[in-house]
């Protein structure tokens, strides 16, 4: 299965020149908006059956994909500021803000924990409130929660393995940096892709057992 996700971008006939794009933007900021987007809509794709790559067109809808993206971690960050605001201005007890704190962990990790199931369930629903549909959600992941956990834990170890040879690359001499920075910048959006993959043909067979 795993091999089969890493091997999902380059099915496409121009995966080249797409991959290109999309590690080039999204290190851009604002404009990494679009490329947010286009891996909502390689979810899209995946759910429908399509095994390829989306089209570098509709970018304005794109951009909005990608607000919803990212839009449980934009709320997390705000509530982490106002945590940190009312502790400054109201003298919060020491235990009062290490409660406010564990109970933002625990809500962070939650919501990593679901969060491509909730990206899948946005992509082909194409409505915002769908990131939020909990019980839908959660009842997905319980139906191959098994497969669901493999995958998280694979791409983990993935991302482990990659940093560490990244981080050995980087002491070659002159052509270590080079090839470092080429691995950062092309390798984060492939694994993106990979990942919207494994999560996507999870979200679709998930959907022949839910109730």
């Amino acid at each position: 299965m795993f091999i089969e996700c890493l091997n999902f971008p380059m099915k496409d006939e121009k995966w080249v020149i797409k991959i290109i794009i999309g590690s080039v933007l999204i290190y851009i900021p604002i404009v990494d908006f679009i490329v947010f987007g286009y891996i909502v809509e390689t979810f899209e794709n995946v759910i429908k059956g399509e095994e390829k790559l989306p089209e570098w067109d509709n970018l304005k809808d794109k951009f909005i994909k990608g607000f919803a993206y990212l839009f449980y971690w934009v709320i997390l960050l705000i509530v982490l500021f106002v945590i940190a605001l009312l502790s400054r201005y109201f003298n919060f007890s020491k235990n009062l803000i290490d409660t406010l704190l564990l109970l933002w962990i625990c809500v962070y990790l939650v919501l990593l924990f679901i969060y491509p199931m909730a990206i899948a369930n946005y992509a082909i629903n194409k409505r915002f409130f769908a990131l939020f549909e909990f019980k839908e959600i959660l009842m997905r992941i319980k139906s191959v929660l098994g497969r669901y956990v493999l995958a998280y834990t694979i791409l983990i170890l993935v991302g482990v393995i990659f940093g560490i040879m990244l981080a050995i690359i980087l002491r070659i001499p002159i052509i270590g940096y080079i090839l470092y920075i080429f691995g950062v910048i092309f390798g984060t959006f492939y694994l993106s892709l990979v990942s919207a993959y494994y999560f996507g043909v999870l979200y679709r067979e998930s959907s022949n057992r839910y109730i």
